[in-house]
């Protein structure tokens, strides 16, 4: 046993806030991505109109859905924090996809996956992996960059089953490397993307919009608009916002 931590009085790197809010356009190419009918794309979609966190969405269920007043309530002791109850409003689009799934789904949760089953988050973050991938590859390919292949497995070209299972074998851990190798070229040249991503995006484009920060906050659910002022950090890439405000 060690008589001591020896990594005790090292010092902890500070935390850095993720700064990655997605955009009109990055959210029209991640849609494209997925299939029309695909249950993800209304996972998608529901969380860039709504502005809600991943977990809010996966929670939902018809129980909690005022159809007529069109918002969501979560109670207090399903929400986030245990404090107070959280409200979601419907408009446009969330409020299509909510109303459809509740005559899919009367009981239980509304966003299944193919299988019929609630998303979990471990799926739904694998699912952002590869479309950011995906949107990554596209990048890389328009930059010139060369993406690693691998030859495509044919088992008919093995005649004894132990040598074609061990080629198999090979085959599958040089897929392992080339999905590796793409993902570090896509975190290098590209722009990852997560669920979480997408509320960012919405409070960013409320914003922009021209939307006070207590209104916005209020539609993310937070008790105050403190945290909400830490989005206004995103407008100064955006230089067509800075020009209104002045013109204005």
């Amino acid at each position: 046993h060690l008589s001591d931590n020896p990594i005790r009085h090292i010092e902890k790197p500070q935390a850095k806030r993720r700064d990655n809010p997605v955009t009109p356009e990055d959210f029209s190419r991640l849609l494209g991505k997925v299939a029309p009918g695909d249950p993800f794309r209304d996972l998608l979609e529901f969380n860039w109109q709504a502005g809600v966190r991943p977990q809010e969405a996966r929670l939902i269920e018809c129980r909690h859905v005022q159809l007529e007043a069109e918002y969501i309530i979560i109670p207090k002791d399903e929400a986030k924090g245990k404090k107070r109850p959280r409200v979601i409003h419907l408009h446009g689009r969330s409020l299509e996809i909510i109303t459809r799934l509740m005559t899919t789904h009367t009981t239980g949760k509304l966003f299944r996956n193919a299988d019929g089953n609630p998303w979990k988050t471990f799926a739904i973050c694998n699912r952002f992996a590869r479309l950011s991938i995906a949107l990554a590859i596209d990048d890389l390919k328009q930059n010139g960059i060369a993406i690693p292949s691998v030859p495509r497995f044919e088992p008919r070209r093995f005649a004894d089953k132990a040598k074609m299972l061990a080629a198999r074998k090979q085959h599958k851990k040089a897929l392992i490397e080339r999905n590796k190798e793409i993902a570090r070229l896509s975190r290098e040249h590209g722009k990852g993307i997560a669920c979480y991503d997408l509320r960012h995006g919405f409070a960013n484009r409320k914003l922009v919009q021209g939307h006070d920060h207590l209104t916005v906050a209020e539609l993310l659910g937070h008790k105050d608009g403190a945290m909400l002022a830490r989005v206004f950090q995103h407008l100064h890439r955006n230089p067509e916002h800075q020009k209104k405000l002045l013109a204005d």
